[in-house]
């Protein structure tokens, strides 16, 4: 009989060793796979950020320039526009000088008709002293025949010349109109789009927000899985030295190996922290159809994919638990069917979920 107990206590030691052995090599590879990619969005977002600011700013330099060759345009539209003024006055000026001139001719011709002015001019040529005076005189009537027309046609060059100009400068007004409209939608658009990337730099930082909420709480859970192992470790650190005990007492009365075993016993029990129950489990996934990525308390299932769903008059939201065969998780969510000792541990596809089925679990509450 004595053989017989030993040989259990000799094997639940080496069990024991193994198990000390598995936790050792565990503990240290505790990884927190949604942390890792929560940290990868952060870094995505951020380098993602700093890219929107740096465009925001080139932008605003690229709007800057486009208002201000929009206000040079209109500076040189102002100019032009006065110009364009002045040389239809100068038109209407020189036509009216025109006429004027026009008008005396005329009145000169008439007066000729009237007075027999032709006549005057033919006696004073033919009154002249000598040949030489006779050519002078012809000469300066010509002359001022000659000068009232050179006038006339100086004076409908000048119109000509300036009706160009005005067609030159009613060409360069439309055009410069036309360069403006363009320039000055240009920068709508420069405004539109820094409208767009500022809502975006605003969805980042919103984002970023939510990215440091979530990784709180996964920092959390991965505490509390290591604290959990590690008092699994110490756990089988100690069953191992009773087991050790045990086995340099193998000389010891049977009584006294009952003993040790009440005593080992007894620190197995010790051992166990927080609430204990038993509950009936089914699970769930973000990616059901239909179903949302959130959970009741707000929480990204695709950030933070283990959770639980939980009947909050059994088990507050926010409790730290483990779930047998599932591990440390949150309770982060509720359901209409989760009612009583009822949990639904989430998974980030169907296929686990219909892995799970539905079982009886064991439900120890951490913190």
């Amino acid at each position: 009989m004595l053989k017989c107990v030993q040989s259990k206590k000799l094997v639940k030691a080496i069990v024991c060793v193994m198990g000390l052995s598995l936790l050792t090599s565990v503990v240290p590879n505790v990884q927190a796979e949604s942390l890792d990619k929560l940290n990868q969005q952060e870094t995505q977002l951020l380098q993602q950020s700093d890219s929107i600011s740096t465009e925001i700013q080139a932008t605003l330099t690229a709007v800057n320039d486009k208002y201000a060759q929009v206000a040079s345009l209109q500076k040189q539209i102002d100019e032009n526009q006065q110009l364009l003024a002045k040389t239809q006055q100068e038109i209407v000026d020189t036509q009216n000088t025109i006429e004027k001139r026009k008008e005396v001719v005329a009145k000169r011709l008439q007066s000729i008709q009237i007075n027999n002015a032709a006549e005057m001019d033919l006696k004073a040529l033919l009154s002249a002293d000598s040949f030489g005076d006779f050519v002078r005189r012809m000469y300066a009537m010509t002359m001022l025949q000659g000068l009232e027309k050179e006038k006339i046609e100086s004076l409908n060059d000048s119109v000509q010349s300036l009706q160009e100009l005005n067609e030159k400068a009613e060409s360069t007004q439309a055009k410069l109109e036309t360069d403006r409209q363009e320039l000055a939608s240009q920068a709508k658009e420069l405004d539109s789009r820094i409208l767009a990337l500022r809502q975006k730099l605003d969805q980042n930082k919103d984002a970023l927000a939510q990215i440091a909420a979530d990784k709180e709480v996964e920092q959390q859970r991965v505490a509390a899985e290591q604290a959990r192992q590690k008092r699994e470790q110490e756990e089988a650190a100690k069953q191992q030295a009773t087991a050790q005990s045990t086995q340099a007492s193998q000389t010891t009365t049977p009584s006294a190996s009952t003993s040790t075993s009440t005593n080992q016993s007894a620190s197995t029990t010790t051992g166990t922290a927080g609430k204990v129950m038993y509950m009936e489990s089914t699970a769930y996934s973000y990616a059901e159809a239909g179903a949302s990525y959130f959970t009741a308390s707000g929480t990204d299932l695709r950030a933070n994919p283990m959770a639980v769903a939980v009947d909050p008059s059994v088990i507050p939201l926010g409790t730290l638990l483990e779930v047998e065969g599932y591990g440390v998780a949150l309770a982060l969510d509720t359901g209409g069917a989760i009612k009583g000792n009822i949990i639904d541990v989430h998974f980030d596809n169907v296929a686990k979920c219909k892995q799970w089925g539905r079982r009886q679990v064991k439900v120890t509450i951490l913190s």
